[in-house]
């Protein structure tokens, strides 16, 4: 998790060996020469044979900051971060300032799980007033680099707890579909929900039930854009756990994607009254609720809407004359067949029409609504206008119907409407 020793951090061992393997410090020169050796084992990956070189000395050398550092590397470097913490501690109390020890105090302490001791060491050394810009950047890569384990930690431990709260629920993934979930779970943080639903969509015969499964399968649909499918899968997630917040709220946002904005609120509503859950979350709930409500007013207000069409055109028979110059009538047959006039034969013209039309809806709750129409049509003609209709125009009489009157707010579903006058 925290930079290496031999990558970034040798930097800052090189840049401090001077000042922190100080030749006044060690009693003679055959032991500076064994502590270089041993730190050079180290940087070669040897910890191990530096552990055993320095071993026989540590009693001989128990005021020897450098000693206990270089110690406390090569027993780090072994895997033993625990007695690496004890020597390097020892090198700080005899030597406060000593800017190698105190870095790799702050390696051994994350590698024995001490996070928060292991931020405070780096912190002080990344405040340190003559440390070099390279350094300090190594510092603050090495603190985020905590944080972020810190956070996975306490994700896994409430996922732990939640494991442990509640027992498992419907078929249970093998390990092979355990590592497809754990993938399509990462697709969907990376925003790539149609490589994600390729992966759970085979596993639904198996899988459909399982709460987790139902989870991520629920959100890959939904963010592919099927909301109705989406909450089916979401549902079976919050009724086999009414404590997965997590599905409650992407069941919550279904719902909005359908139009049924009293069901989101419901579920958004839920997630926010969790007094187990963060404040942070609470309260990103209640600006989901804020939104959802006014969406809900915005259902309420009278909805003008019209349009305004037109055509133009050439009509060879705009008096619907006969195509015939005789006309035989059976009756009359004795007579023979009748001359039609020139005057009822068909009349060709150019025309030109204009349609438009007006409606207003009146919401009167979610599902009940009234509404109007107003339409009308005129037809000119280039010639012969006598046969030009005129304008003409309907107004419908006010209907009753039950239905969703959903706003125009991107839905892409349409409501589904029943009544009559």
């Amino acid at each position: 998790m925290v930079v290496s020793p031999t990558t970034r951090l040798a930097v800052a061992f090189s840049l401090y060996v001077v000042a922190a393997f100080s030749p006044a410090v060690a009693q003679t020169e055959l032991d500076a020469a064994v502590i270089q050796d041993a730190y050079t084992l180290v940087q070669k990956k040897q910890p191990a044979e530096a552990v055993r070189k320095l071993a026989p000395l540590v009693r001989d050398h128990a005021g020897n900051a450098d000693f206990h550092t270089v110690h406390g590397m090569a027993l780090l470097e072994s895997g033993r971060p625990v007695e690496a913490t004890a020597s390097l501690r020892r090198a700080l109390t005899i030597r406060p300032d000593h800017p190698v020890a105190r870095i790799q105090l702050g390696r051994a302490l994350a590698a024995a799980g001490a996070l928060a001791d292991s931020k405070r060491e780096f912190a002080v050394m990344r405040d340190r007033k003559d440390l070099a810009p390279a350094i300090r950047r190594v510092m603050d890569q090495n603190l985020a680099a905590i944080d972020q384990e810190r956070q996975r930690r306490t994700e896994a431990e409430r996922h732990r707890a939640l494991e442990s709260a509640f027992p498992a629920v419907g078929p249970q993934p093998d390990p092979a579909e355990a590592a497809a979930m754990r993938e399509a779970a990462e697709f969907i943080r990376q925003r790539r929900p149609k490589e994600a639903l390729a992966i759970l969509t085979p596993l639904a015969p198996s899988l459909g039930g399982n709460p987790e499964f139902d989870y991520l399968h629920g959100v890959a649909i939904l963010d592919n854009g099927r909301p109705g499918e989406a909450a089916a899968s979401l549902r079976r997630a919050v009724e086999a756990r009414p404590s997965a917040y997590a599905a409650r709220a992407e069941l919550a946002r279904a719902f909005v994607a359908m139009g049924d904005l009293k069901g989101a609120r419901r579920e958004f509503e839920t997630v926010r009254n969790a007094g187990e859950l963060p404040s942070t979350i609470r309260d990103a709930m209640g600006r989901q609720i804020t939104a959802v409500d006014s969406l809900i007013a915005a259902q309420m207000r009278p909805r003008l809407t019209g349009y305004i069409e037109g055509a133009a055109g050439y009509d060879n028979n705009v008096n619907g004359g006969p195509s015939s110059s005789t006309l035989l009538i059976p009756a009359l047959a004795f007579l023979g067949p009748a001359t039609i006039a020139q005057q009822a034969r068909p009349k060709a013209s150019a025309f030109a029409e204009l349609s438009a039309g007006l409606a207003i809806t009146q919401p009167l709750s979610d599902e009940v609504a009234v509404f109007a129409n107003l339409t009308g049509t005129g037809r000119g003609l280039a010639s012969h206008h006598e046969f030009q209709t005129g304008i003409g125009g309907e107004l419908t009489r006010s209907n009753l119907v039950w239905c969703r009157p959903f706003p125009n707010a991107g839905f892409k579903a349409k409501p589904s409407c029943a009544g009559g006058g």
